[in-house]
Formats: structure tokens, C-alpha cells, sequence
């Protein structure tokens, strides 16, 4: 999952991963211009080749803590209801 077109691209000609589709919308800007949102954390295992996405700070630290490298706020989604 990602939010790049140019990471789109390199994982499916670079990498052999398979394009499905979009599978959801998430926002860009900070919460202040899109009310209601929270941060979703994405961290990689690069051992594991894996991300790891979560809207709670504490869990995407101790991913970080636990192999996984913090790649920062991806984006800004609406929280699970």
C-alpha cells in the first residue's frame, strides 16, 4: 500500500509486486485542513519486506522498537469507528 505513484511503479516493474487496484482515499494534509483525522504510521521490516501501517503512535513506535523502521505519517485517515 502507498500513497506514491513512483513507489507504485517501482514495485511493480522493479519488483515484481501485482497492481490491485485502489483500495481506499486518505488525505494528504494535516488534520487541521481535514477535520477528524489521525496520523497513519507506516513502518518497514526491511528483513521481513514488510510495512506495517496503524493510526496509534504507540504501537508504531514499538514496531520501531522490534525491527521495523519508522517511515513516518503516510498519511491522515478517519479514525476506526
Amino acid at each position: 500500500m502507498t500513497t506514491s505513484h513512483a513507489e507504485l511503479e517501482a514495485a511493480v516493474y522493479d519488483d515484481g509486486f501485482e497492481y490491485q487496484g485502489i483500495i481506499g482515499y486518505v488525505y494528504n494534509e494535516a488534520p487541521s485542513t481535514c477535520a477528524g483525522t489521525v496520523p497513519f504510521y507506516r513502518t518497514f521490516n526491511a528483513q521481513l519486506t514488510d510495512h506495517y501501517y496503524v493510526t496509534n503512535a504507540t504501537s508504531a513506535a514499538n514496531a520501531a522498537k522490534n525491527g521495523y523502521t519508522d517511515e513516518g505519517i503516510a498519511a491522515y485517515v478517519f479514525p476506526p469507528s
